[in-house]
C-alpha cells in the first residue's frame, strides 16, 4: 500500500554502466561520456561496448560527433566475431516506471476517479516493454557479418610484380606472352607492363596485376611465375601493393 495506482513494476538487474539511448540527445550525452574514455566500462573493450555497437549505426556525423566516432569505429576493429569473448554481462536497463492512462474499463464500469490501493505488477513476459538484447545482438552479428562478406568478396588490390630473367638470352617478352596467356585465374586480371633497366643493359619485367582479394594469393602466383618451364625466371619480387 501507499504505492501510486497506475504505477507499473518491473523487476530486473540493474546495469553498472551508464545509460544512454539512441536519440539524438542520447547520442551527444555518449559521445559526451566518451570524450575522456576509450571504452564505456574500464580499460578494455567489454559487453557493454558491443551491446552499444550494435545499437548504433555506422553512419555517426565525424563533425558533430567525433569521440562516438572514433569510439564506434575502434570498436567495429575488433570484428563482431570477437564480441563474443568481451568480458562481462550484457547490461539490462532498469525500466523506468511508466504513468498509464487510467483504465478504460474503470470508466466503463462508473469509477467515480477515487484511488485505488491495487497496483500490477506484470507477469514474466517481456512483450510490452523489455527487449530481447540476445536476438538483437544476433541479427545484429549476422548483418554485420554478411557485409563483411559482400565487402570481401568484391575487394580488389593492385600488385606491381618485379620479375628478373634467368640469363641474358632470355626474352622477357617471352616471359610477358607467358604470364598473359598461360598464368590465369578467377580474380586475376594482368595490366600495363614495361621493361626497367637493372645495370649493365640488363633489364627485367615489371608488370601490373588486378587481383580479387578472397580470389587470387600473391604467393601463389608468385610460385606460377616461378615455375615458368624453362628455367627463364629467375626471381620475383612484389614492387607495391596497393588496396
Amino acid at each position: 500500500r501507499g504505492v501510486h495506482p497506475s504505477t507499473r513494476i518491473s523487476f530486473v538487474r540493474k546495469m553498472v554502466a551508464p545509460q544512454f539511448t539512441t536519440s539524438p540527445e542520447g547520442l551527444v550525452k555518449l559521445n559526451d561520456f566518451l570524450s575522456s574514455r576509450s571504452y564505456l566500462e574500464g580499460y578494455s573493450p567489454s559487453k557493454t561496448d558491443s551491446f552499444y555497437y550494435l545499437q548504433i549505426s555506422s553512419d555517426i556525423d565525424h563533425d558533430k560527433l567525433p569521440h562516438l566516432a572514433r569510439w564506434h569505429r575502434h570498436i567495429g576493429s575488433f570484428g563482431v566475431g570477437a564480441f563474443e569473448s568481451f568480458p562481462g554481462e550484457t547490461p539490462i536497463f532498469e525500466a523506468e516506471e511508466a504513468k498509464d492512462e487510467q483504465p478504460e474499463k474503470a470508466a466503463a464500469s462508473g469509477d467515480d476517479g477515487e484511488s485505488s490501493d491495487e497496483f500490477e505488477i506484470p507477469e514474466s513476459s517481456d512483450s510490452d516493454s523489455d527487449v530481447d538484447l540476445d536476438a538483437l545482438a544476433r541479427k545484429r552479428k549476422e548483418e554485420q557479418q554478411k557485409k563483411e562478406a559482400e565487402k570481401m568478396a568484391k575487394a580488389k588490390s593492385i600488385v606491381v610484380f618485379d620479375v628478373k630473367k634467368f640469363d641474358e638470352e632470355t626474352d622477357l617478352r617471352e616471359i610477358e606472352k607467358y604470364l598473359r596467356d598461360e598464368i590465369k585465374m578467377d580474380g586475376l586480371t594482368w595490366g600495363s607492363s614495361e621493361l626497367v633497366d637493372v645495370a649493365y643493359g640488363i633489364q627485367k619485367l615489371r608488370i601490373t596485376a588486378v587481383i580479387v582479394d578472397i580470389k587470387v594469393s600473391t604467393d601463389v602466383l608468385e610460385e606460377k611465375i616461378t615455375n615458368m618451364p624453362g628455367e627463364k625466371v629467375q626471381s620475383v619480387d612484389i614492387v607495391s601493393f596497393n588496396k
